[in-house]
């Protein structure tokens, strides 16, 4: 995708929870980008810059309205932080499949939810947050970034969730480092 030299990135924001409100100011600090449309729910959209953009709630799927404002806003990225919602093919096509997921999972090992404790009840040594480029079947979309850490045997699941949040904001940093600079985007 060719984004000309004199105007900024335009961005559509999809998330909710403590991980997209802690991603969502780094994106709005980045000079090279505009965010245009944020779908979330109506407690993130009163905690962050109101009015700024154009703002839909997640309550439901909304996708009409949702692919209608990218068309208006000259969407150049979506970037999805834990969006509750499947994006449609048609959606992802306005966007010409840039679009990228932070999944707080390994993937493909943990598609889905409640990834953190089937970590723990497993045994796992490690846990990864994951950015995946998004495609139509979920949680499968080749693989931008991961970070790991290390779950500890007294790890509970909320120490766990709490010591992710590190790793999930350090791959979101790198994806917006790399988009603002026009960097190709890794697929694995």
């Amino acid at each position: 995708m060719k984004i000309a030299l004199n105007r900024k990135i335009n961005i559509a924001f999809l998330g909710r929870g403590t991980i997209a409100e802690a991603c969502f100011p780094i994106c709005k600090a980045n000079n090279n980008f505009d965010i245009k449309l944020v779908v979330s729910n109506n407690s993130f959209n009163n905690h962050f810059y109101k009015n700024d953009y154009v703002f839909i709630s997640n309550k439901k799927r909304n996708e009409k309205l949702i692919l209608e404002n990218l068309k208006i806003n000259n969407i150049d990225y979506i970037l999805s932080v834990q969006h509750p919602w499947i994006l449609s093919e048609e959606i992802l096509n306005q966007v010409n499949g840039q679009a990228f997921n932070l999944h707080n999972a390994k993937l493909p090992e943990y598609q889905g939810f409640n990834s953190i404790s089937h970590a723990i009840l497993n045994g796992d040594k490690t846990y990864t947050s994951t950015i995946h480029w998004i495609n139509p079947i979920v949680d499968s979309g080749p693989i931008a970034y991961e970070e790991t850490i290390n779950i500890e045997k007294d790890d509970t699941s909320k120490a766990l969730y709490n010591k992710s949040i590190d790793i999930s904001i350090k791959n979101f940093t790198k994806l917006i480092n790399d988009l603002s600079s026009k960097s190709e985007i890794p697929r694995k």
